[in-house]
């Protein structure tokens, strides 16, 4: 009888050891989505008001220091309530804005600009029913490893665990 545990193991180092005998070290396939930072915009802006936007770094601050191994990414997605436009373009464009606003808070805080990918999913993807404000958001969300996990990957200059 073969024992899954010990096997689950096994293949684990013996994937970890492929990849760090490669010198081209990738993306794991099991890697997960963790962690979102979410934060509202007042109906029509696109900007924060400076309490958001300290939240918006206390927040990054707690991901960098999560320790996630190796980091991939996150994914910045903004959305717009179903009364800030008249067309869907108009919604779309206020919803990428808001992304590209949040992008470059988290550049500010130490984010290289080529691990941030961003959405703008307008009114198609509302939090709760609409209308209502709290659909006016931007939501990023971490593409990594899983935290304190044993890590091939140092510690960058930007404090995220990731291939050089």
């Amino acid at each position: 009888m073969v024992n899954l545990g010990r096997l689950a193991v096994l293949v684990t180092a013996l994937l970890w050891s492929a990849m760090a005998a490669s010198q081209t070290l990738k993306m794991p396939s099991f890697c997960h989505v963790r962690d979102a930072i979410a934060v509202r915009f007042s109906l029509g802006m696109a900007a924060l008001p400076a309490v958001e936007r300290e939240r918006v770094m206390l927040q990054f601050a707690r991901i960098r220091n999560a320790n996630y191994c190796p980091f991939g990414g996150v994914t910045v997605s903004g959305h717009t309530e179903s009364l800030e436009g008249p067309t869907d373009k108009s919604k779309n464009d206020l919803a990428m804005e808001r992304s590209r606003y949040v992008a470059r808070l988290l550049e500010q805080g130490g984010m290289p600009k080529e691990l941030i990918h961003l959405e703008a999913s307008a009114d198609r993807s509302p939090l709760v029913p609409q209308p209502d404000f709290r659909n006016a958001r931007v939501e990023v969300t971490v593409r990594a490893g899983c935290p304190n996990d044993p890590c091939m990957f140092p510690v960058s200059e930007n404090g995220l665990r990731r291939p050089q």
